[in-house]
């Protein structure tokens, strides 16, 4: 044990005011929500309470503040794709590889393609109503997950 890696902080505290000088990104807010009658809560013993209220934490980040970050953050600058591209396996163009978002039709479909069968001025007209100058679709992927990582009570 002698040749033990020894961390650079030097107690709970040094380390978590280092955690706190962290870049953040956008602000938790924290709404309570009340549930009210049999919806199969369970009490701390596990039964389930009937007619009765319970009050939960409900914390959340504004999504698009969220986007703004993720794409302002140049720890992930060459990996965004910004437009959709047609990508095949073959020469000929016949086999559609279908592996990222962007190689989707619906974004393709929503960004390029819907002009397509116009004209060019008509498609520059069009254009210029259905996503402004300098725009790009967005797709996002929102998930949730309801697991509770810590209780909060400092153990």
């Amino acid at each position: 044990m002698k040749n033990r890696t020894q961390p650079f902080y030097h107690s709970k505290y040094t380390f978590l005011q280092l955690v706190d000088k962290l870049p953040t990104g956008p602000e938790w807010t924290c709404r309570l929500v009340h549930f009210h009658g049999n919806l199969g809560l369970l009490d701390e013993n596990d039964v389930v309470m009937e007619g009765e209220t319970k009050e939960l934490e409900l914390w959340m980040c504004d999504p698009v503040a969220c986007i703004r970050e993720l794409m302002g953050n140049s720890a992930f600058d060459g990996s965004m794709a910004y437009t959709p591209e047609k990508v095949y396996t073959d020469a000929e163009g016949q086999t559609h590889q279908y592996d990222e978002m962007w190689t989707a039709n619906w974004w393709w479909d929503m960004q390029v393609s819907h002009f397509s069968s116009f004209d060019i001025d008509t498609h520059l007209k069009i254009a210029q109503t259905w996503l402004p100058a300098g725009t790009t679709i967005t797709p996002v992927i929102l998930a949730s997950d309801k697991t509770e990582l810590s209780w909060f009570k400092g153990d």
